[in-house]
């Protein structure tokens, strides 16, 4: 999936309450379209929007519609956009939303390993990424994350890893946790942002003595009603101790 967006499509990502400022402050005619073009094919809280060079939409796909569960439904849906003739991926699901991650429920601490959450790979080449999904919230005593996988073994002396996390503009505040494993598969919680408020950012550091695989996680913070979602966008990015 990450070779074909990267080898056949220009990815950007943008929060849907700028478009309008975007195209505001531009004299360029095709920027204003652009703009024009992804709110009116917009459907909340994520949506991903296929254009061609010429600013026609090929299609769009809502984190939220059934279709919308897995690896191989979203690259049936760009293999469509660039005009494929890919078979109906109905009976295809897999696992995570439109940003690839894991449904993990219970506590980190508590909680095990979900075998092989999708996630990034940081190294000497590729020492920053990102990360672009939904979280929701529970009842009381019950948390589920959406989890991914950070694979930072290609540092062997370590270093610092950031993880800068803009919320959505909806209703859910969220907080998120890097995880790593302390043996038995079980997650213990090592950095944390809790409480992140909508449309707001923060920030999560830590440095490390040896390369590992952590886990972040995302869910909706405590003391909400149940069923309330909103996007979240992560940056990742490694630097020196």
């Amino acid at each position: 999936m990450l070779a074909l967006l990267g080898e056949r499509y220009v990815n950007c990502w943008v929060l849907a309450k700028d478009l309008d400022r975007i195209a505001a402050g531009t004299d360029d005619p095709e920027l204003k379209r652009l703009c024009r073009q992804v709110k009116d094919n917009y459907g909340y809280p994520v949506d991903s929007v296929l254009l061609s060079p010429g600013l026609e939409v090929l299609g769009h796909k809502n984190a939220n519609e059934s279709l919308f569960e897995g690896p191989s439904d979203y690259v049936a849906f760009l293999r469509r956009g660039l005009g494929e003739e890919v078979p109906d991926p109905q009976h295809q699901h897999g696992p995570g939303l439109t940003g690839g991650g894991h449904d993990h429920d219970g506590g980190a601490g508590a909680g095990s390993l979900p075998d092989a959450p999708p996630g990034l790979v940081l190294d000497a080449d590729t020492q920053s990424g990102s990360l672009l999904d939904v979280f929701e919230t529970t009842v009381p005593g019950h948390m589920r994350f959406r989890m991914f996988e950070i694979d930072t073994t290609a540092f062997p002396n370590g270093g610092t890893l950031e993880i800068v996390v803009s919320v959505g503009t909806s209703q859910a505040v969220g907080t998120f946790e890097l995880m790593r494993s302390t043996g038995e598969m079980a997650l213990t919680p090592v950095a944390q942002a809790v409480d992140v408020q909508p449309g707001t950012t923060a920030t999560i550091v830590y440095s490390f003595s040896a390369g590992t695989r952590f886990v972040f996680g995302a869910r909706g913070a405590a003391g909400q009603d149940e069923g309330l979602h909103n996007a979240f966008h992560a940056e990742l990015s490694m630097g020196e101790r």
